[in-house]
C-alpha cells in the first residue's frame, strides 16, 4: 500500500514539473486562455454576478489552466469565428486571432442552404500581423437570403491555407392580417422579410381544414400590403398561407 502511495506522488510531482516547464515555454497560451475566461465572464455578468455564476467561472478557468497542463501545446493560430444576422440585408462576420504573424490574409467565402460543396469568394482582408496580440476583424455581406447562409474563413499561410466555418440563420419569413378581428370584406395581408417576385399563392383554411379561399397574386412595385374584398367568409377563425417560390408565411385571423 505504501509502495502504491509512493509511485502516485512520485507520477504527481513528474506531471507538475512537465506542467510547470510547458507553461514557462509557452506564456502566449497563458495570455490566450486568460482572455478567453476574461471575454466569458463579461458576457456572463452583464446583470451581475451571483453564486452559481461565480462557481461556473471558478471551474471554467480551472478547465482552461488545464489545457496548458494536459494538452500538448499547437504551434497553429487559434481563431475564434463567429457570425450573425443583422437585418433584412445583411450579415455580419467577425473573427478573434492570436498570433496571426504566420498569416498573410484572410479570404470569406460564403455558399447558400449546406456547407457542401463549392464556396464563392466575397471578400480578402490584408492580415496586421501582429505577434502575441489579440486582433479582431469584421466583415459586413449584403446578404437577403432567407434560408442559411454558409460562411467559410479561408486562413491564406505563407506555408499553406487552413479553413474555419460558420453558419448564419436567414430571416423568417413573416405574414400578418390586420385588423385581426377583421370583416369579411376587410382582410389586409401584410409581409415582412418577402421577396415577391412573381406569382403569390395565397389559401384561406377555415377551423376544420377545409379551403375556403384560393387565390394566385402578383404584388406590385414590391407591394407588401395586400386587401383581399369580397371573401364572404362566415364568422369564425381562419388560417392564411402566402407563398412563392422564394418564401412563405402563415397566421391566423378571425372574422367577426
Amino acid at each position: 500500500m505504501k509502495l502504491c502511495i509512493l509511485i502516485f506522488m512520485f507520477l504527481v510531482n513528474m506531471s507538475f514539473l512537465q506542467a510547470q516547464h510547458a507553461i514557462n515555454k509557452e506564456p502566449a497560451l497563458i495570455k490566450e486562455q486568460q482572455w478567453l475566461f476574461d471575454k466569458t465572464r463579461k458576457q456572463m455578468t452583464t446583470k451581475g454576478e451571483n453564486a452559481s455564476t461565480k462557481l461556473f467561472l471558478d471551474k471554467y478557468r480551472k478547465l482552461l489552466l488545464s489545457d496548458v497542463f494536459c494538452k500538448k501545446v499547437s504551434s497553429q493560430t487559434k481563431i475564434n469565428l463567429d457570425g450573425e444576422r443583422l437585418n433584412e440585408n445583411n450579415t455580419l462576420i467577425e473573427w478573434d486571432v492570436f498570433e496571426e504573424t504566420e498569416y498573410a490574409r484572410y479570404i470569406v467565402e460564403r455558399r447558400y442552404n449546406n456547407p457542401y460543396g463549392d464556396f464563392d469568394s466575397i471578400g480578402i482582408m490584408e492580415s496586421r500581423g501582429a505577434a502575441s496580440v489579440f486582433q479582431s476583424y469584421q466583415f459586413s455581406d449584403n446578404n437577403d437570403f432567407p434560408g442559411t447562409s454558409w460562411y467559410r474563413l479561408r486562413r491564406i499561410h505563407y506555408k499553406g491555407d487552413m479553413l474555419k466555418l460558420v453558419k448564419v440563420e436567414g430571416y423568417k419569413n413573416e405574414a400578418k392580417v390586420f385588423p385581426n378581428q377583421a370583416k369579411s370584406s376587410d382582410v389586409r395581408i401584410e409581409l415582412f422579410r418577402f421577396k415577391t417576385d412573381g406569382n403569390n399563392s395565397i389559401i384561406i383554411h377555415d377551423s376544420r381544414g377545409s379551403i375556403v379561399h384560393y387565390r394566385e397574386q402578383v404584388f406590385v412595385n414590391d407591394n407588401k400590403v395586400y386587401q383581399l374584398q369580397n371573401l364572404g367568409l362566415a364568422p369564425g377563425a381562419y388560417h392564411i398561407k402566402v407563398s412563392n417560390q422564394y418564401n412563405s408565411g402563415s397566421t391566423t385571423f378571425i372574422v367577426q
